[in-house]
């Protein structure tokens, strides 16, 4: 994430990121490997899994079909 935008839109996508580590199989994949695998701290990780989140979120508005969790 950038400095540039809506500061309460990045809050709100952060701390959403954080409990959807916790739920999704692949964004706690995304979550480990760049914490464990960079080294990165629990701040910069859960940039990366906001970056992911905030694509989807994206993908689902703009093709208007609902969000599918896909366990393993």
């Amino acid at each position: 994430m950038t400095k540039a935008g809506p500061n309460l839109l990045k809050a709100s996508l952060y701390m959403a990121s954080d409990a959807a580590r916790k739920y999704d199989p692949q964004l706690a994949k995304i979550y480990y490997d760049q914490m464990v695998l960079k080294g990165n701290t629990h701040t910069q990780a859960l940039c990366a899994v906001s970056k992911h989140e905030a694509a989807r979120i994206i993908v689902i508005y703009k093709e208007d079909r609902p969000y599918e969790l896909k366990v393993p």
